[in-house]
């Protein structure tokens, strides 16, 4: 079957979306433990008491909580705790999502809150900040954010990735439909997004996201966010090689965010120099 050059393009760019076989995850660190909020049990990493902050992270398409112990164990070190969410898709229901965040600040009331999510995580975290039953929270960390580009609907996706061959096996199409529903969502839900502060990360050598996807989220948020592209960054941003580092920054921005404390990261909180 030939294809037309905008239905060749449109495949080769929701091929992007269908994950390569994921690097090993990282096994817990040893300051992980299990935390029970409401009817979840969650994967934590202590800090100071009360904490500094509270973060919900949120992991990707193939990823775990294990993906943020590298992240939370450094965090810890600023005096914020760190909540990882399980997630299994494309079964995840949103509002359960936003009843997590829910038990999260009435648990702690008055702390500031952050969200982190990364890949189709960070898809769930726009659309629950988006959401008006969701508590405030005082800044989004959206690491290689899944995020359906403009003038692309869930149908046509899932319709391109049968024509390419690629909506084969146990997953399709109605795994991937509900996939591409989920990132078609999360572009749709960000304009309702206000007065939060929005970090956006994404590697230059990300071949799992679509860049165009990237680029409609930074334009549908309605409060120009921050957005970092990272050289040699793959989509496992924080499990790179330069991952650490990485969550550094990212600690030191959120911080800047509600305490004003002076960042030791200018290139990251201000004028990100060299930022395409």
């Amino acid at each position: 079957m030939r294809f037309t050059g905008s239905r060749l393009l449109l495949c080769m760019v929701l091929a992007a979306c269908v994950p390569p076989p994921a690097p090993p995850l990282p096994q817990p660190m040893d300051g992980a433990g299990r935390v029970s909020l409401g009817n979840d049990q969650v994967t934590s990493w202590a800090a100071r008491e009360p904490p500094l902050a509270v973060v919900v992270a949120v992991h990707g398409l193939k990823g775990s909580p294990a993906v943020f112990s590298g992240p939370a164990e450094r965090w810890a070190r600023l005096g914020f705790l760190t909540y990882a969410w399980a997630v299994t898709y494309p079964q995840v229901d949103v509002a359960d999502f936003v009843r997590m965040l829910q038990q999260v600040a009435t648990r702690h009331p008055g702390v500031p809150l952050y969200v982190v999510g990364e890949s189709m995580g960070a898809s769930l975290a726009v659309i629950a900040a988006a959401t008006a039953e969701a508590p405030p929270v005082d800044g989004l960390v959206l690491s290689a954010p899944a995020i359906m580009p403009d003038s692309v609907t869930a149908d046509v996706a899932i319709g391109a990735l049968a024509l390419a061959g690629l909506a084969t096996g146990s997953r399709a199409p109605a795994y991937w439909g509900e996939i591409f529903a989920l990132m078609e969502r999360a572009r749709e839900r960000a304009p309702a997004i206000a007065g939060v502060p929005v970090l956006v990360l994404l590697g230059d050598a990300d071949t799992v996201v679509p860049q165009s996807g990237v680029a409609a989220l930074l334009a549908n948020l309605r409060d120009p966010p921050l957005f970092r592209l990272i050289t040699d960054g793959s989509h496992s941003l924080f499990r790179d090689q330069d991952g650490a580092a990485l969550a550094d920054q990212v600690g030191d921005w959120m911080l800047a965010q509600r305490h004003g404390v002076r960042s030791s990261h200018p290139e990251l909180v201000s004028g990100l120099p060299g930022v395409k």
